[in-house]
C-alpha cells in the first residue's frame, strides 16, 4: 500500500528547486524532475580513526539520488591500515568476517522540517525554558542492529575475511549491494549511513571492538560514515 503525503514527491522537487536547494546537492540542476529519468554516478571517499586503527573508505553510488521503485548499486571498498589489523589481533585474534550495514536516514522531510534519528547537543524540541531536550539513539535505524523502527534502506553484507586482499602495507575488502528504492519511501532529502564492523567469535563488533552499527558521542573514534545529502 502506497502512502499518501501531504506534499507530492514531485512538487516537492520542483520546490526545492526553487528555494536553491540544488547548491547543497550532489547533481546538476536545474532541471531535477527530467534529471531522474538520466543515471547521474555519485562517488566519494573518507578516512577514519577507529580506537585500534586508522581506515578509509572508498563509495560509488549509481544514482546521486534516490528513485522509489529502483534499485540503487551500491559498491563500497575499505581499507583497513597494518596498525588496524595488529592491534585486532592482539585485542580478539583474527576476524572471521567483516560486515557493512546500509541503512538511510533522511534529514528534512517535504514541509522542510529537520529530521533526527536522534537529538545531541541540539534538538527540534525544547522545554518551557527553551532548554533543548536530547534524546534517541545514535545507532543505526536497523533492524540488524536491534532498532523497533523500520527503515526504507537496511542491507546488511558480510563478507568472508578469506576474501581481505594486500594493498601494499593495507588490506582491502569490498562490499556490493544493489537494494531496490520502495514505492512509498517518504519524500524528503535523505543522507546514506554507512556502519564497518567484523564478526569474532560469533560477535559483531564495529571497527574500534564495540557495539557494533553504534556512534560514539565524540567524533574522533568512529566506524562508519556519512553520504551527502541525497534527494528523493
Amino acid at each position: 500500500m502506497i502512502t499518501k503525503h501531504i506534499l507530492s514527491r514531485r512538487k516537492f522537487l520542483q520546490t526545492a528547486s526553487m528555494l536553491g536547494a540544488a547548491a547543497f546537492l550532489p547533481l546538476s540542476w536545474p532541471a531535477l524532475t527530467t534529471a531522474m529519468d538520466a543515471p547521474q554516478s555519485l562517488q566519494f571517499s573518507d578516512q577514519g580513526k577507529s580506537a585500534l586503527g586508522d581506515w578509509s573508505a572508498s563509495i560509488h553510488l549509481s544514482r546521486g539520488y534516490l528513485q522509489p521503485n529502483t534499485p540503487l548499486t551500491i559498491n563500497v571498498e575499505l581499507t583497513l591500515s597494518p596498525q588496524w589489523r595488529s592491534a585486532i589481533r592482539q585485542a580478539e585474534g583474527a576476524p572471521s568476517d567483516y560486515l557493512l550495514l546500509i541503512t538511510s536516514e533522511r534529514i528534512f522531510d517535504a514541509q522542510g522540517w529537520m529530521r533526527l534519528p536522534g537529538d545531541e547537543r541540539m534538538s527540534t524540541l525544547i522545554t518551557p525554558t527553551g532548554i533543548a531536550i536530547e534524546g534517541g539513539s545514535s545507532g543505526a535505524i536497523s533492524k540488524h542492529a536491534g532498532s523497533r523502527y523500520k527503515n526504507p534502506l537496511d542491507e546488511l553484507l558480510t563478507i568472508p575475511a578469506q576474501q581481505l586482499q594486500p594493498a601494499g602495507t593495507d588490506a582491502k575488502i569490498s562490499f556490493s549491494a544493489k537494494p531496490l528504492i520502495p514505492q512509498d519511501i517518504p519524500p524528503g532529502i535523505y543522507r546514506l549511513r554507512f556502519d564497518f564492523g567484523i564478526v569474532i567469535n560469533k560477535r559483531r563488533r564495529n571497527l574500534s571492538n564495540e557495539g557494533f552499527a553504534n556512534r560514539p558521542r565524540e567524533a574522533a573514534e568512529l566506524s562508519l560514515l556519512y553520504s551527502q545529502p541525497l534527494l528523493c
